[in-house]
């Protein structure tokens, strides 16, 4: 998992957020975005039976980010007005591996066309989906 991060010095056109559900337990991802070639998963691994998601995701697992730690880089980038950096660090794909779904907001290439034949792909804004209390972008209510 990662333990620390610096979003002003990313390339946020390679390095991508991507929140995914998977066994009902929601997490966040920060890695390259060819990572998540979800066709490619398949086709690396041979269609022979294998859990080509358990394995990718085990190979990702260092890409894992926790959420406190991405809602604290958000309020130090919101303390140091430095909007640019905060809007282009945005989810840019919702993977649903429960129920086969993969969004992307993602301009540059056409992810959500790189799934599994008996996955459901869409190119749309899902920052709605995402659970309040995980969307790190949103400044915190203070009480």
């Amino acid at each position: 998992m990662m333990e620390k991060l610096e979003l002003e010095y990313n390339d946020y056109v390679s390095n991508i957020f991507v929140f995914t559900i998977r066994d009902k337990v929601e997490q966040y991802y920060f890695s390259c975005k060819e990572d998540w070639f979800l066709d490619d998963w398949v086709y690396q691994l041979g269609n022979k039976g294998k859990d080509f998601v358990s394995v990718m995701l085990e190979k990702l697992a260092n890409d894992i980010v926790d959420l406190e730690l991405l809602k604290e880089e958000f309020r130090r980038l919101n303390q140091e007005g430095k909007n640019f950096v905060i809007e282009t660090h945005y989810p840019m794909l919702y993977i649903d591996f429960d129920n086969r779904v993969l969004k992307s907001r993602y301009y540059e290439q056409a992810l959500h066309k790189r799934i599994p034949n008996d996955w459901i792909g869409k190119y749309e804004d899902f920052l709605n989906e995402i659970p309040i209390d995980c969307r790190y972008w949103q400044k915190e209510e203070s009480t």
